[in-house]
């Protein structure tokens, strides 16, 4: 995997969550990516400056499950 530099760092408790999260799928071998308005704000604001109009502060995580 390939590190990117955000121009905006993500919120700390947001950050938090997506760590937490990174070690438990990694600690189970689970294969999951961020989707929804969260990926949107990280590729939108954080990665490329655009601004945000953001209702919730919700993190939608999508996985992939054997069975």
């Amino acid at each position: 995997m390939t590190a990117i530099q955000l121009k905006t760092p993500l919120p700390e408790g947001k950050r938090a969550v997506l760590i937490i999260m990174d070690r438990v799928a990694r600690l189970t071998n689970l294969q999951y990516f961020v989707v929804g308005a969260t990926a949107r704000d990280i590729l939108m604001y954080h990665l490329h400056g655009f601004p945000l109009n953001r209702a919730s502060p919700d993190i939608d995580f999508a996985m992939a499950i054997e069975s």
